[in-house]
This record gives structure tokens, C-alpha cells and sequence, in this order.
């Protein structure tokens, strides 16, 4: 650990340790209320995100765990006011639009932050919890970067907090899961051009500026998960810290015209890089874990897909099925 401090201090990176303290969140809840199994429980345990307002949190306090699997099953993990939480019971979701669930069903009437960052009741965070019986708050947003982590997001106009901030909002908690990193090296913006431009993409240049990307990102990582252990006091919780899967089956070269075969090998060997580059940072903390995201099989263009098509609300990203199946990933590195 202090080979990796010091190595940050040498390329000036240490002076990002120096967040904010730990936000605490004064609760004025009330105890929980008797569950009204009558209410709306699609969405009861989502939080408002990272603007630091858990009121929706007590307005309905139902607990109901389904862990079904069939696609549109959203089971719903517990949900109390947050001053009464403890360590043990909290899990917090961290990191970009995968994590937030975007492009699948709102709530009726979301919070703006909800309708800002895409958070649905279809994530993988919400399955996670159900499974490991926690309470969980989703701080996660879209667009967000692994630097958005330590950093302020501006989303649409809308400043959102560092997501740590939302972490430990209300002490160290148990679990912390984070999707993020394909932001970071501008992902979407080299798959939109690959699959709706005429050009050939994985040119030398595209090559030479997503490896000084992921150089970028290994030193976010680092500074996030430093950040991490700094605010436990010593004693992290379990972060579980996801890779990404490949979007793209070679039957697209039939169904996309404008992609080629080797475009589809450029995709999948530069996600197999990132992957490998947040594996290997990750790697270096002892209390954290990578859960490689496998899509094998239910790609785009498969009978089964588990991305959301390209005229879909939102292109590429997990559908409810692919949700579950990253859920299943995080659990395996959850004990």
C-alpha cells in the first residue's frame, strides 16, 4: 500500500485522497412504519441518488425479496430510514448507466435524479440485494466515469456529488459494488462510430488514445479505492468491482451492414484490455474483488440477446436478463 501511495504522490495524484469527509446524513425519519403490502414496491428501496435526499427511503418501508429469475422479475430488497442502518445491513451501488439500469422501466413518477441518471428498479444492484438481504441504496449514474467516483458529475446541466460521498453518507457499509470505466476511455462514442459509420474502426490512432485512456483509469481506480480505504478508517468493506461484457456476436457482420468481422474482433479484444486493466488495479487491495461479465451467447444479433438492440432506449446496455446475469457475477465475489 505505501509503494502505491507513493507512486501516486510522484505523478501528483494524492492530493484527490483529500475528499470531503464523510458526509452524515441526520435522519428525522421516524421508526418503520407497518408494511402496506398495497403500495407501489417497484421502486420503494431506489434512493434519489447522490444529492444526499433519503426521504423517499421511509415512504414505504415494505420488504418483499422475489428471486425469481424469469426477465422482468424486479425483486425488491429491504428498505428502512437510514438512521436506523447499521454496518452489516448496508450495500451501496456505485458507478455508471450498466449499474443504473438504463434504457429499462422508470418508475411511474421518478425523482429527478432518477429520470437524470437512469436509475430503474431493473438494475443488477436491486437482484444483489434481494440475494444478500441488505438494504441498498444505488448512487450509481449515467455517463459516470471511475473518476466520477471522487469527482463531481454534471449530468444534463445537474451536478451530482462524488459517489463516495453517497457510499458513506451513513457510515461504512457492508458491500460496495461498482460499474465503471468504459466512460473513461469514451466507450460508446468508438462503438457508435464502428457500428453506424461507413470508416473502419481499431485505426493505430483509436489503438494509441484508448491505452493512454486506460493508463487514466488505472490511476482513477487506484485513487478511488485509496479513497475507499481511507474512508473506512482502516476497516473497508467487500468491493466488488465489475468488468464489462462484449456487446457485439460475429452475426452482426450479417444484421449491422456498415460492421465488419475484424471491427467486431477490434470491440471484443479492446473490452477484453479494459477488463484486464481494472482487473490488474484492483487486484492490488486486498478487501476488493473482480467479477468478470460474460454475455457469451446473448450478444447483439443472437436469438437471445441480453443488450438492448440498436433502436432500443438505450443501445448495447444490459437488458433485464443481462441485469440478472451481472447480479450472478457479483454475488460470486460477494463472500
Amino acid at each position: 500500500m505505501k509503494r502505491i501511495i507513493m507512486r501516486l504522490v510522484s505523478i501528483g495524484l494524492f492530493v484527490a485522497i483529500l475528499l470531503p469527509g464523510v458526509v452524515s446524513a441526520q435522519s428525522t425519519n421516524n421508526a418503520p412504519k407497518k408494511c402496506d403490502v398495497t403500495n407501489d414496491i417497484i421502486l420503494p428501496g431506489l434512493w434519489a441518488g447522490a444529492n444526499m435526499d433519503l426521504s423517499e427511503i421511509d415512504r414505504n418501508p415494505c420488504i418483499r425479496r422475489d428471486t425469481t429469475s424469469s426477465p422482468g422479475a424486479s425483486p425488491v430488497a429491504p428498505s428502512q430510514p437510514a438512521g436506523s442502518l447499521k454496518r452489516s445491513e448496508l450495500y451501496i451501488a456505485l458507478g455508471d448507466s450498466v449499474a443504473a439500469g438504463l434504457g429499462l422501466p422508470q418508475p411511474t413518477d421518478p425523482t429527478t435524479t432518477q429520470r437524470v441518471c437512469g436509475l430503474t428498479g431493473y438494475a443488477y444492484p436491486v437482484y444483489v440485494a434481494a440475494s444478500v438481504n441488505r438494504w441498498y441504496i444505488n448512487g450509481s449514474c449515467r455517463s459516470a466515469k471511475a473518476s466520477d467516483l471522487f469527482t463531481e458529475q454534471n449530468v444534463n446541466g445537474r451536478e451530482q456529488p462524488p459517489q463516495l460521498d453517497t457510499a458513506f453518507a451513513n457510515g461504512v457499509p457492508a458491500l460496495i459494488s461498482v460499474t465503471a470505466g468504459a466512460n473513461d476511455l469514451g466507450w460508446n462514442a468508438f462503438l457508435y462510430r464502428c457500428y453506424q459509420s461507413t470508416s473502419t474502426c481499431g485505426t493505430e490512432a483509436e489503438k494509441a488514445t484508448l491505452k493512454g485512456l486506460r493508463i487514466a483509469l488505472r490511476a482513477s481506480i487506484h485513487t478511488s479505492m485509496i479513497a475507499i480505504a481511507a474512508k473506512s478508517g482502516g476497516q473497508p468493506p467487500r468491493v466488488v468491482w465489475t468488468g464489462y461484457y462484449n456487446p457485439l456476436s460475429n452475426n452482426c457482420t450479417n444484421a449491422i451492414p456498415t460492421i465488419s468481422q475484424a471491427e467486431i474482433n477490434w470491440i471484443n479484444s479492446e473490452v477484453q484490455l479494459l477488463n484486464q486493466a481494472i482487473q490488474n488495479t484492483v487486484a492490488n487491495y486486498s478487501f476488493a474483488r473482480f467479477a468478470p461479465v460474460s454475455f457469451s451467447g446473448h450478444e447483439l444479433c443472437t436469438p437471445q440477446p441480453w443488450v438492448q438492440g440498436l433502436n432500443d432506449p438505450a443501445p448495447l446496455h444490459p437488458t433485464v436478463a443481462g441485469q440478472q446475469a451481472i447480479s450472478r457475477s457479483v454475488l460470486t465475489k460477494v463472500n
